[in-house]
């Protein structure tokens, strides 16, 4: 008996054996590789691993199923680079920002892509604002140690994720480089009441301009400890636009406004804020939280309350500003600490 149960367990397993999922490759640094990422990703099966070898593609990568998507680290022959040097790409349509045009375009999940760099080089054809990784209605996954770096004359953002009606999804964005994004860095947004998109940004360093990270419509989410520098100095380093977001941890620097909150019930805790032009945080809302941030070098408010009420701001630390809070409604008794500060708080609600 136990020899037939050993036997029948052998055949079912072998009959599992050909949907098992397996690797595969692009690249001339293995045998028998794919030639392009394209064609890998319309020929393995659903949930299989695609391994690229170092080199440049120049090519628009459209992914229809549960797959990984991984650069083969390699420190003597260089990185993985998708680019659009010499390619039409051919656009589809965001919810936020109309026509696009995705370098790497997700509309399936879960999709991972690991270890690549997408550069967009505004090659013959730009025919819409240029998104080097594409998370579209639908998809889900998580996108790690990427690089992006976009040129577009149409405008460029590094990573966006986003879901209309259907199954909510889950993105997470982490461990990457943003650089160059003439419009945003990383934007997450759902249009759907309850939200359909969770996603969290975390641990990114980002060089853009004019908005390193977005929160959009209704997402529900984190922005956490992540590194974002405006280059030339100016725009918003995190605009909070949606409702319950967290932004907690973060570096933030060379900004006109360095946090934004648009969203209600948005939670901004922990970051440290260097060297803004107009405020360090922006309070649009009214009920939000802004606790126990660092703020330096403010070059006018630190934080501008613009009347709103029902705010919890406390344990914040604010050295060297002209003003600490600007527009601050009648009867606030949030306890912050300020150094080096012109006028600590100004009224006027």
């Amino acid at each position: 008996m136990m020899r037939l149960k050993l036997l029948l367990l052998a055949v079912a397993t072998l009959a599992a054996a050909p949907g098992m999922a397996h690797t595969y490759y692009v690249g001339k640094c293995k045998s028998g590789a794919y030639s392009t990422i394209q064609s890998a990703v319309n020929g393995v099966p659903a949930g299989s691993t695609i391994e690229v070898c170092p080199g440049i593609y120049p090519e628009q990568v459209i992914i229809d199923k549960a797959l990984t998507l991984e650069g083969i680290p390699n420190y003597e022959t260089g990185p993985v680079v998708i680019t659009d040097v010499g390619v039409s790409l051919t656009t589809t349509t965001s919810i936020y920002w109309g026509t696009i045009a995705p370098q790497i375009q997700v509309t399936a999940g879960p999709v991972n892509i690991t270890n690549i760099n997408v550069t967009e080089n505004n090659g013959p054809a730009c025919p819409g604002l240029e998104i080097a990784i594409f998370y579209a209605s639908g998809s889900s996954g998580t996108v790690k140690g990427v690089v992006t770096n976009g040129n577009c004359h149409l405008g460029s953002v590094g990573i966006a994720a986003e879901n209309g009606a259907g199954a909510s999804q889950s993105v997470t964005i982490e461990d990457s480089q943003i650089q160059a994004g003439s419009n945003a860095g990383i934007s997450i947004g759902s249009d759907q009441i309850p939200s359909s998109l969770s996603a969290e940004v975390r641990n990114n360093f980002l060089w853009t301009n004019p908005t390193g990270v977005m929160s959009l419509g209704n997402v529900q989410g984190s922005i956490i400890n992540n590194s974002i520098t405006s280059y030339p100095p100016g725009g918003t380093g995190v605009w909070a636009g949606s409702a319950n977001v967290a932004v907690s941890g973060n570096w933030v620097a060379q900004q006109n406004i360095g946090i934004d909150i648009e969203g209600t019930a948005v939670s901004v805790t922990s970051n440290q804020i260097f060297n803004t032009a107009i405020t360090g945080i922006n309070i649009g809302v009214d009920g939000v939280t802004v606790k126990s941030n660092s703020i330096a070098y403010s070059v006018n408010s630190a934080i501008e309350f613009n009347c709103t009420t029902g705010d919890t701001v406390t344990a914040n630390i604010i050295n060297s500003a002209d003003l600490g809070l600007d527009k601050v409604p009648t009867g606030f008794t949030g306890s912050n600490t300020f150094y080096n500060v012109g006028t600590k708080t100004t009224g006027g609600c």
